[in-house]
């Protein structure tokens, strides 16, 4: 049986994107009224064709949704203790303006130091999503900074910079570059660097069609650390539609 919490992450990115799934419901009702007006069959057939193809891709979005996060391990974040196996770990939490990783950090690490970046005052274009995420569900934890550079940290302090689904919000490659510099700065030694992120990919595109051209493929995410010193550690997949990659100086 299945509870409200177990659609819990697909209604949240309802609510982040209703216009989306707003329209995508009235052009499948419009259409399949028009279908009903048509005398010609191949016009019917067509109307209705498109009605389902619009149909189709909105639940295939929806169960992608659910998919990620709340059929994965995305759900609780819990991988992430065989990656920092330390007792009392320094911890930067980096988001976007929706924070949906520091209440896991600290149900998975409660002895951590944990130091929260927001990202969205940095921000030069807002994707309306965010600023409904944001809005919906503002921050619980005050950040030590909401700036790409300068944060107020020690150099070779941190064991874990996380990064989810927040970097892909810097636009420029130059502000990405300059995010994971800042972050390679403060790592200690056998620190390092979390990026969980959609990629532009094949399955991203049968999922959320041209919604994937928002997210960066895994190649950008390769070039833009290497440009900031970073090596890549290791790279996993959760799902075919979220990639991990562990990296360190």
């Amino acid at each position: 049986m299945t509870t409200n919490d177990d659609w819990q992450g697909a209604w949240r990115v309802v609510r982040f994107n209703w216009p989306f799934y707003l329209a995508a419901a009235s052009a499948s009702i419009a259409l399949l009224a028009v279908q009903q007006l048509q005398t010609s069959t191949t016009l019917r057939a067509l109307c209705l064709a498109a009605a389902l193809l619009v149909s189709w891709q909105t639940i295939i979005s929806l169960l992608a949704s659910h998919w990620v996060y709340d059929r994965s391990p995305l759900r609780d974040w819990r991988f992430l203790s065989a990656l920092l196996p330390q007792e009392q770990p320094c911890i930067i939490n980096i988001h976007s303006g929706y924070d949906e990783t520091t209440s896991h950090l600290i149900r998975i690490f409660p002895g951590a130091s944990l130091k929260v970046i927001d990202l969205y005052p940095a921000l030069g274009r807002r994707e309306p999503s965010i600023v409904r995420a944001r809005l919906f569900y503002p921050p619980t934890q005050k950040p030590i900074s909401t700036a790409i550079t300068d944060w107020p940290v020690d150099a070779g302090s941190v064991d874990l910079v996380l990064i989810a689904f927040a970097a892909h919000e810097l636009r420029a490659a130059e502000q990405r570059v300059a995010l994971f510099k800042q972050a390679r700065s403060v790592l200690n030694r056998g620190g390092k660097i979390v990026l969980v992120e959609h990629v532009r990919n094949g399955a991203n595109f049968l999922a959320f069609n041209l919604g994937m051209l928002h997210f960066y493929s895994a190649q950008e995410w390769l070039r833009c650390s290497e440009k900031a010193g970073l090596k890549l550690q290791s790279r996993a997949k959760i799902t075919p539609l979220v990639e991990i990659l562990t990296l360190c100086p």
